[in-house]
C-alpha cells in the first residue's frame, strides 16, 4: 500500500478515535515539505552556529501541540535571518577589505 494513503488512514482513525483530544492544528503538515523544512533548519542552524542546547530547546518548543502547526513559519523566518546575517557578515567583511585598501592607498 502507498505510504501516503497508510498516513493519511492513520491521522483519519487518530482524528476519530480522539477527536475529544486533538484538534486539525496538530495535524498542519504536508508528507512533501516535511524533509524539505528538515533540510532547511538543518541549514539554518549550521549558517547561524546554532549551539546544540538552542537547536534542542527549539525542537522542544515546536514539539508541543501548542506551537506545531507554527513551526513551518519559525523555520523559514530563522531561513531568512539566517541569510540577513550571513549577508551582513559578507558586507563587513568588504567593508573592512576597503578600508584597508582605502588606508594603504592614502
Amino acid at each position: 500500500m502507498d505510504a501516503k494513503v497508510d498516513r493519511a488512514d492513520a491521522l483519519s482513525f487518530i482524528k476519530a478515535e480522539f477527536r475529544d483530544c486533538v484538534d486539525d492544528s496538530m495535524f498542519a503538515f504536508d508528507d512533501h515539505t516535511d524533509i524539505d523544512m528538515q533540510s532547511k533548519l538543518l541549514a539554518c542552524w549550521e549558517a547561524l552556529s546554532a549551539p546544540m542546547h538552542d537547536r534542542l530547546s527549539f525542537m522542544d518548543k515546536y514539539s508541543s501541540s501548542a506551537y506545531a502547526a507554527e513551526m513551518s513559519r519559525a523555520v523559514d523566518m530563522w531561513s531568512e535571518v539566517a541569510v540577513l546575517i550571513t549577508l551582513l557578515g559578507e558586507a563587513i567583511s568588504l567593508h573592512n577589505k576597503l578600508e584597508v585598501t582605502l588606508r594603504f592607498h592614502c
